[in-house]
């Protein structure tokens, strides 16, 4: 039994670390100009692979893009009611647009925004949003991280009384 979860432990703890990008380097991308973007490689069998990006190679221009996005929670802030949005962001350099269709409560909204976002070299994410339509004027702050070599991030809202999570990602 102790055996069992000793494995399980080890298991689980290189998955995690393999989708947070800290792939061993024989596994990594390289280029003079420090990151390639990530894409498919095929292995010695000539099955498509993913490859991670280095680690300290994130920022704001290399996970930019357009992404799919799901939120999910509640924000007294908007009414004591559950919330899911599902919609599309693009990113680019820094700063963000995009267009959602909220459902709170059962009622839909659709909703536009921009924003700014930051990205430090271990790919965490900062990002700031203020609604444009549907609910006017609503600032959203998030903190994430960019994860499956930047074509995911999963990220919570951080302004005091919600209890918002979500994940983006990369639209090809």
């Amino acid at each position: 039994m102790k055996r069992t979860m000793t494995i399980i432990s080890a298991t689980i703890l290189s998955a995690a670390l393999f989708i947070l990008g800290f792939a061993s380097p024989s596994s990594q991308r390289r280029s003079d100009q420090g990151f390639v973007p990530p894409g498919p490689e095929q292995d010695a069998a000539g099955a498509a692979q993913f490859v991670q990006p280095r680690i300290g190679s994130c920022t704001a221009s290399n996970i930019g893009g357009r992404y799919g996005v799901m939120i999910q929670g509640s924000a007294p802030a908007l009414g004591p009611l559950p919330l899911a949005s599902v919609g599309t962001v693009v990113m680019d350099g820094g700063t963000l647009s995009g267009s959602d269709s909220l459902s709170l409560g059962g009622q839909i909204i659709p909703r536009t925004f921009t924003g700014t976002y930051t990205v430090t070299p271990d790919c965490s994410v900062s990002v700031t949003i203020t609604v444009q339509t549907g609910t006017p004027g609503l600032v959203v702050n998030l903190k994430g991280v960019a994860v499956n070599g930047g074509q995911e991030a999963i990220f919570v809202e951080t302004d005091p009384g919600t209890i918002i999570t979500g994940t983006a990602k990369r639209i090809f």
